[in-house]
């Protein structure tokens, strides 16, 4: 079916016969860096690790799937539904890193095919396919879709609730709100009261273009209630089981957000987040006066366009988030939809087709070459913070490198106004981005492979026979031990209290030491260090920190010791 020139520019669904060919090569491509070499590399910090020894208990049945539990205590810092995910992951392809993230993998295609979708049903195709382009390679999308955490499952929930709230304001239809409803039933269930902000941003999109009527309908509030019952019944069970449950989430929200919780911060933190982990969506935003966003939002409001709930959504976002005290990194990416969203309006309404000035071209140059170049430039800072040997030497920093040189022969052939080349080479530097984000997975595998514990086990295993040994770190923490041991780990002291020395199974004790605070503890002379331990002819590299860790054993006459 041929389509009219005119009808390539009209929202709606179904009016334009199949997809361009292209719209569905952008979309299937920009799956592969979410996909690529997905379980190939070990697991990520403590979160990652929590939350496949919590989910791994209750695949196995050692732990209940009502309540989570980790080591025997009930772990009730999130609501349990990325726990079941995971655990039925297992059930399904087995104990491992893909597993573990492949809930996280699932849910970000399918986030990527919601954000083409509703990018398609509110512009047509081309800016649904320029969406689904510019969300594939924002680096805070594609590190979040990788790891084994609730953030993913946020993530597709909440742009579902953006595309069906948006959709049921525009038409009420009763079957879209009845989606949303649903979709902020499971995001409660995945993270909590911030699926809120969801809500809260349609509310106030309906403020600025004086709808608040809507909110009035018996089905508003109906949806709500059923939406908030799982929460509910859940939250109400659990604290019978465990009534300390109210303290643990009085600290996960309130505490955290008046500064006596976790992850403290400053106030701009989440500015270099927002320029860097955000791009290529926050460069390519029409920003012509700084003032344009805010003086058309009531206007674009009353008209029901659904990029002024999209600004909503991101202040909103990005000002209660910096408002916190506690933060982390993976908060802003509920806004990673929202802005491929209004960047995919911006270069559809602006930049397509290119425009014939030249101070227009320049400006589309320099949007293109900014985000290519501080990607590139980023990627090449890591990879120098850290040694060339391990990560393949001078031939590492290929990747980046094109991508930045292709950049800027695109920017370049955009500033002198040759237009007949700027699609040829626009698409080209997507693909040098996808080739880029790609490369990059493989350079996380020797990252994490460089502090292995995988490896660590395994020597520590063949080296003592021990097959299940107990773990304890000496002078470091590691927090990835205890999901491949499969026992607690924690950081000690070896000068153990007699009444905690009598409790521990000493035959399959192993400590894991860095030889400084070792030796330290070691030269206190009221301590019987050297005739407890016995050290083996045993160094396991880190090379991430650039250090040996020793080993050692309990002594042989020690190990029956009351």
């Amino acid at each position: 079916m041929t389509v009219p020139p005119a009808a390539a520019d009209r929202p709606g669904w179904g009016v334009w016969g199949p997809p361009p060919w292209w719209c569905l090569a952008v979309l299937v491509l920009g799956l592969i860096p979410i996909w690529s070499s997905l379980g190939d590399h070990p697991v990520h910090g403590g979160s990652e690790a929590r939350y496949g020894v919590v989910a791994r208990g209750m695949a196995q049945g050692d732990a209940p799937w009502w309540v989570p539990h980790l080591h025997g205590e009930p772990h009730l810092t999130k609501p349990p539904l990325t726990y079941w995910l995971i655990a039925a992951s297992i059930r399904v392809v087995g104990d491992g890193e893909l597993a573990l993230r492949l809930p996280s993998a699932v849910a970000a295609s399918l986030t990527l095919a919601v954000v083409f979708a509703a990018g398609v049903g509110f512009g047509g195709w081309r800016r649904g396919a320029l969406a689904a382009a510019i969300l594939a390679v924002t680096p805070l999308f594609v590190v979040m879709a990788r790891l084994g955490t609730t953030d993913a499952l946020l993530g597709l929930f909440m742009t579902a609730m953006f595309a069906t709230g948006a959709t049921w304001i525009k038409n009420f239809k009763l079957l879209y709100l009845l989606i949303f409803y649903v979709f902020l039933g499971l995001a409660l269930m995945t993270k909590g009261p911030v699926a809120g902000l969801v809500p809260l941003s349609l509310l106030f999109w309906c403020f600025a273009g004086n709808r608040l009527s809507v909110f009035r309908r018996p089905a508003v509030f109906i949806g709500l209630g059923l939406a908030l019952l799982p929460l509910t019944i859940w939250g109400l069970s659990v604290v019978r089981q465990a009534p300390d449950a109210w303290a643990v989430w009085r600290y996960q929200t309130l505490d955290r957000a008046t500064g006596a919780g976790d992850h403290p911060a400053a106030w701009w933190f989440f500015l270099p987040v927002l320029a860097v982990g955000l791009l290529p969506a926050t460069a390519l935003l029409d920003l012509r006066g700084w003032r344009t966003p805010i003086r058309g939002l009531r206007r674009s409001a009353r008209r029901r366009e659904p990029a002024s709930l999209w600004w909503i959504a991101v202040l909103l976002t990005f000002g209660v988030f910096s408002a916190i005290s506690g933060k982390l990194m993976s908060y802003l990416l509920p806004m990673a939809a929202p802005l491929a969203w209004l960047a995919a309006e911006s270069v559809d309404r602006r930049y397509w087709p290119f425009p014939v000035d030249k101070d227009a071209h320049r400006k589309l140059g320099l949007s293109v070459l900014v985000p290519a170049t501080l990607i590139g430039a980023g990627v090449m800072a890591a990879i120098l913070i850290v040694q060339f040997e391990p990560l393949g030497g001078v031939g590492a920093v290929i990747p980046p490198l094109m991508l930045v040189l292709i950049a800027g022969i695109w920017g370049t052939a955009l500033w002198r106004g040759r237009r007949r080349w700027a699609y040829a080479l626009g698409a080209l530097t997507w693909t040098s981005c996808l080739v880029t984000a790609v490369w990059a997975t493989t350079l996380e595998d020797r990252f994490l492979e460089l502090s292995d514990p995988r490896q660590w086990l395994e020597e520590i295993r063949n080296a003592t026979g021990i097959r299940d040994p107990l773990v304890f770190t000496v002078g470091f923490t590691d927090r990835r031990l205890p999901y491949y041991s499969h026992q607690p780990t924690e950081r000690i002291d070896p000068r153990i209290l007699p009444e905690r020395w009598s409790k521990l199974d000493k035959h399959r004790l192993v400590l894991l030491a860095e030889g400084e605070p070792w030796d330290g503890f070691a030269s206190d002379p009221h301590w019987d260090i050297a005739d407890r331990y016995v050290r083996l002819d045993l160094l396991l590299p880190d090379r991430w920190n650039r250090r040996s860790l020793r080993v050692y054993r309990v002594h042989p006459d020690r190990r029956d010791d009351p």
